[in-house]
């Protein structure tokens, strides 16, 4: 209600400076109290709805066979990590599974989820690759895949 208002029903019934001061001092009150239980409804509710969901693997990374000597690239999918949220953007981290480090001869872009591969000549093994895709909220899945390397 306006002080106007207040002010012109006041005077109607009667009241004084002191009445319509007391009115209107109980009224913003009383709007204040509705506004702040207003909000707390509408913060409970945004706490229960917006939730952030960690992504999860949608399609599981594929072993490769890469001859040494060779380059070769693998592009994550779109669809290798889904985050279930709307508008949710994902970073990639690779990390060799055994040792933590990825070596020298494998490149990886965490943005768009690219890898280079160029195992050295004459060399042979299987490397273990961790992929770890994260949300702005610290919220991430893994999956991993074997690099069978060699001659």
């Amino acid at each position: 209600m306006s002080g106007g208002f207040v002010y012109l029903a006041s005077a109607v019934i009667g009241l004084s400076l002191t009445g319509f001061i007391v009115i209107n001092g109980l009224l913003a009150c009383a709007q204040l109290l509705l506004s702040r239980a207003i909000g707390r409804g509408y913060v409970a509710g945004a706490a229960t709805t917006l939730t952030n969901m960690a992504p999860f693997v949608s399609t599981p990374l594929p072993d490769l066979h890469i001859p040494a000597g060779e380059v070769s690239q693998l592009q994550l999918g779109r669809d290798a990590f889904i985050d279930p949220d709307v508008g949710d953007a994902l970073v990639y981290e690779a990390f060799d599974g055994d040792a933590g480090r990825l070596p020298a001869w494998v490149q990886f872009d965490g943005l768009d989820g690219s890898f280079r591969f160029s195992p050295p000549r004459g060399a042979s093994g299987r490397l273990s690759v961790r992929v770890v895709a994260r949300d702005f909220d610290g919220l991430e899945a893994e999956a991993g895949f074997f690099v069978h390397y060699g001659e």
